[in-house]
């Protein structure tokens, strides 16, 4: 009678079976497959699968192995061929995939979502849960050391599954996960034998791409917006090419209908100009602090010492204009040599950056003091030329100009390490009636100013023109941002709503309007030129 039951199969309970997830749920080892991971000990329907799992071994057990056919399972396993893991044909252009894993090294792993043709579920999701199911059966850890290229359960994210020995270095294992392309270093005592061959050896559905024009290995913000991607989104394959490295794809988000291989290259772009402005940071930041003046041991600066500037003589001067509003009166303009407009630019912008570092107010009371002074809200060099009357007069040594000034003006002392080499240059115009080409009449100085010239100077540093050249100089669109001039910036120009600005003058205030039939207002802005506008961004709206 026992005999008798041993030789009948043992019944299996009967258990209602899972509903299988839709194929797009998350399959990635990170997100744990959204399985339930540790159910088999506090579900009892997954007794089921323990019980299974050990009932044959008990029967198989109480069977007595005969010598012979364990020398002939050596003999077979030596004879037959290695089985190694198959990979599915890959998906076509149109069908929809999902990314896997990213490699820093510059490759994706892509496998396809969906149902099969047939209607069955996607079979890289079943094979997937059954790995985790029969890796949860198994209870016990390998007793030998594994050989390369032996394929066993590994651990990752609380879970097991498949995984192809790559080396072995002592206790430790290298190991590859085919089913979503990433590696591990473990111990091997850590790892599982896996005993259903179909698992083992399974077709794997997941494959190594690159992504078309994009250089590899990929930047660290490359790398992390893909990660982004990982298992979360559907992409449609739109172009797959064989070549002598593997796969080349690119591919459409299906949501929001970008390729790939743009986003990335967007991506990519950006993390340059930050990298470049981060470099730019850094190294205004490394730029020593210029010291500012104390007023305890200072020394005042007096015209004595400015170095006077030697005008070129000789034909075909290159000049540029900085100041014209005494050109109608007086047939006067100050002029530099165009050769010094970046170091004339770099003196004004550290003019403007020692001004408004100095905290300590200061007022020349004796004439000839050269100092610095803040002239219509930007600070240059001035020497005090009167202090007779009430109002005193103050000629700007940048601009060959003298202004009388009603109220107190802001100054401050003559920085140590600033220049005091004179770059301007007054002269006399004997045709004054060659700038009219520049159509500047009551406006002519904000016209003139920064424009480039050629001139015949003679040796009483008047010079005729002999042609005049009006093409801007290129320095003059960067004004505005803050870069370093080669001028200063027009002070009686300033658009304080007083009334409209003329072609020509500087900075533009300009009225971003609707383009409908009241022409409605809807926010200010500055013009930086060639058609670009800075505004505030609340104020952009969508056409």
């Amino acid at each position: 009678k026992l005999k008798q039951q041993a030789q009948q199969p043992k019944p299996v309970p009967t258990a209602t079976p899972k509903e299988s997830p839709p194929c797009n749920v998350p399959t990635n080892v990170l997100k744990s497959m959204a399985m339930k991971r540790h159910q088999d000990q506090a579900d009892p329907s997954n007794g089921v699968m323990s019980g299974e799992s050990s009932a044959p071994a008990k029967a198989n057990e109480a069977k007595p192995a005969k010598e012979g056919s364990k020398l002939a399972k050596r003999v077979q396993q030596k004879t037959a061929p290695k089985r190694t893991i198959q990979y599915a044909t890959f998906p076509l252009e149109g069908e929809n995939v999902k990314i896997s894993y990213v490699s820093a090294g510059g490759e994706l792993y892509v496998y396809r979502t969906g149902m099969e043709a047939n209607g069955q579920p996607n079979r890289y999701i079943e094979l997937v849960k059954r790995s985790i199911e029969c890796a949860r059966g198994v209870k016990e850890m390998v007793q030998t050391e594994p050989k390369v290229e032996d394929v066993v359960f590994a651990p990752f994210d609380g879970d097991y599954y498949r995984a192809a020995v790559k080396s072995v270095d002592g206790s430790q294992v290298s190991v590859f996960f085919p089913d979503f392309g990433n590696s591990l270093t473990v111990e091997w005592k850590q790892l599982k034998d896996i005993p259903d061959k179909d698992i083992q050896y399974g077709t794997c559905y997941t494959h190594a791409v690159k992504i078309e024009g994009v250089p590899t290995p990929y930047t660290p913000v490359v790398y992390q917006f893909l990660c982004t991607l990982q298992e979360l989104d559907d992409f449609e394959l739109t172009k797959v090419e064989d070549g002598a490295g593997g796969k080349t794809i690119d591919m459409r988000h299906v949501r929001e209908l970008y390729q790939l291989s743009e986003k990335v290259r967007e991506v990519d772009k950006k993390e340059k100009m930050d990298e470049k402005a981060k470099k730019a940071a850094v190294k205004q930041e490394a730029v020593p602090k210029m010291p500012i003046p104390d007023p305890a041991s200072y020394i005042p600066v007096t015209a004595d010492d400015i170095i006077e500037h030697d005008m070129q003589m000789g034909p075909d001067v290159e000049l540029m204009i900085v100041e014209a509003s005494e050109l109608d009166g007086l047939n006067q303009l100050t002029v530099i040599l165009k050769s010094d407009s970046l170091e004339f630019a770099n003196m004004l912008n550290e003019c403007e950056q020692r001004g408004a570092a100095d905290p300590n107010p200061y007022q020349p009371e004796e004439e000839n003091l050269v100092f610095l002074l803040q002239f219509e809200g930007i600070w240059c060099r001035a020497l005090l030329a009167s202090s007779q009357d009430e109002e005193k007069q103050y000629y700007l040594l940048d601009l060959g100009i003298i202004r009388t000034l009603s109220e107190q003006p802001e100054c401050r002392r003559y920085p140590d390490g600033l220049t005091r080499k004179m770059f301007a240059c007054e002269c006399i115009v004997d045709n004054p009636e060659m700038l009219r080409v520049m159509n500047a009449t009551e406006d002519n100085n904000v016209a003139l100013r920064g424009n480039v010239l050629k001139a015949t100077v003679d040796k009483k540093a008047k010079f005729s023109l002999r042609r005049t050249e009006m093409a801007p100089y290129v320095v003059l669109s960067v004004l505005v941002l803050s870069l370093t001039p080669p001028f200063l910036p027009p002070t009686d120009a300033i658009v304080r709503g007083e009334r409209v600005r003329k072609r020509g003058m500087f900075p533009f205030a300009v009225s971003l309007q609707l383009a409908d039939a009241n022409w409605t207002h809807f926010c200010g802005g500055t013009h930086l030129g060639d058609g670009w506008i800075l505004t505030a961004a609340h104020c952009i709206i969508p056409l």
